[in-house]
């Protein structure tokens, strides 16, 4: 952005010079310097940066394992694993409108540390599109209890962004009896409904 505006800066001051609409030369010199620092301004910055692997795309990672799963609405979810099998568990739910690619850099640092398992959410990457049109939290909560019954027994941490925390929440308030750690980003209130005992 900064080497944009450099750019469009640099050159309406040397236009304007070339058109005479500046007098003397110090338009034209702040042009000049003006385009010279748009051209540098990135090589720079990479330059003066410690970790410029963090600046880097990283290259699509094989998983280690996928899997699909058929849910009784016809809808069928995508889900990958990365990382020892062993080790502590991290399962992602993307926001809405993105896919499982999203978490590239959780695979990329932790894969080495964690087990990260993420899925697709319904009709958005390798998941289909549930029959029935119902995309409610609710229903999401449900394929996020399917996800999670499939990670196996080892305890795992759920992980949600945006509309990804959304599900995470209400799954929290739909399976109560089923520990995990929660950790919303990006997130909101659901509004969860109010239980009522029975007594």
């Amino acid at each position: 952005m900064l080497a944009l505006s450099l750019l469009g800066g640099g050159t309406v001051l040397i236009g304007g010079w070339a058109e005479r609409l500046f007098v003397g030369p110090s338009s034209l010199i702040a042009g000049i310097l003006m385009l010279v620092m748009a051209l540098t301004v990135r090589p720079l910055a990479f330059l003066l940066c410690e970790r410029k692997s963090l600046w880097s795309p990283p290259l699509p990672v094989q998983s280690d394992s996928r899997w699909r799963i058929q849910r009784p609405d016809g809808t069928v979810l995508s889900v990958e694993a990365h990382g020892p099998a062993n080790a502590p568990t991290i399962l992602l739910t993307h926001g809405w409108g993105l896919d499982s690619t999203v978490w590239c850099y959780f695979r990329k640092h932790l894969a080495g540390s964690f087990r990260l398992v993420a899925w697709d959410l319904p009709g958005l990457g390798r998941s289909t599109r549930p029959k029935n049109g119902d995309y409610s939290l609710e229903k999401m909560a449900g394929d996020l209890e399917a996800v999670l019954t499939s990670c196996g027994e080892q305890p795992v941490i759920l992980l949600g962004h945006s509309i990804g925390g959304m599900i995470t929440l209400t799954f929290c308030r739909l399976f109560r009896s089923i520990s995990a750690g929660v950790w919303p980003d990006w997130s909101c209130r659901t509004r969860p409904t109010p239980i009522r005992s029975r007594r």
